[in-house]
């Protein structure tokens, strides 16, 4: 049996960073399950192991996607930059769009969650060598609906506004529990016990017949959702993360 090479990240996150927006390839692994879970961390922005220096810090820097290799799956990687901090949108901002999406009604949960299903079998299907029929399709479906969606952020953001007006400075600092499932974002609850419920509700149908455990890294306090199937043990990418809402900004929190 031939054992599979060692990868050094650092060196695949350098050549990915003088190259932007190209393909690199990371390495091949003998399952599909271990090029995903790879590909996972990889987005994440952390190294292999969760631990030490992150090879593709920041998250969201890079793009990663699992293919097709003569001796099993192989993971490609390109860099696409950091994202950007994002302010709120103002009123002539969200006046503007409002008038370029026209009189529309806001996505409804079912819209988002099938463009977030669009999202993951893009980048997870097998991607041919030639025209991608199957990626153009989904970006058509998309596009054809992306209105909704607009509406949608443009009045929450509003909302957002009008309550921040409200609450003024006083408002007590606030902890809410983000589930998610890889990068996709699930739910936000103020219970932890709702959020973890969300995950292993979605868990349940992805992986039926398995043992769902929680998992607590001690460093970080976040919740990952492990799958067992008799002695086998494995992730599920669903996670629940606590998060705390400060009221008022705090220029010595981050020292």
């Amino acid at each position: 049996m031939t054992r599979r090479k060692n990868v050094d990240h650092f060196a695949v996150a350098a050549a990915c960073r003088a190259t932007p927006g190209q393909w690199l390839m990371v390495g091949e692994y003998g399952s599909r399950y271990s090029a995903e879970s790879t590909a996972r961390v990889i987005r994440s922005g952390q190294t292999t192991s969760g631990r030490g220096r992150a090879a593709y810090a920041p998250p969201g820097s890079f793009e990663a996607r699992v293919e097709q290799a003569d001796r099993g799956h192989g993971i490609e990687v390109r860099y696409v930059g950091a994202r950007e901090s994002m302010e709120p949108l103002k009123p002539r901002q969200r006046a503007k769009l409002s008038d370029l999406i026209g009189a529309t009604k806001p996505a409804g949960d079912r819209l988002l969650e099938s463009f977030a299903e669009a999202v993951r079998e893009r980048r997870e299907h097998e991607h041919p060598k030639w025209e991608d029929l199957f990626c153009m399709n989904l970006s058509s479906y998309m596009g054809e609906r992306i209105a909704p969606v607009l509406r949608r952020l443009i009045d929450a953001e509003a909302e957002v506004e009008r309550l921040q007006g409200l609450t003024g400075g006083d408002a007590p600092a606030l902890t809410v529990y983000r589930s998610s499932w890889d990068s996709f974002h699930l739910g936000t609850y103020t219970r932890e016990a709702e959020a973890r419920k969300h995950c292993e509700d979605r868990a349940r149908r992805d992986l039926p017949g398995a043992t769902l455990d929680w998992i607590v890294d001690e460093e970080d306090g976040v919740a990952e959702l492990a799958a067992s199937f008799g002695e086998d043990e494995r992730s599920t990418g669903y996670t629940v993360t606590a998060l705390e809402i400060a009221s008022t900004y705090d220029p010595e929190a981050d020292e």
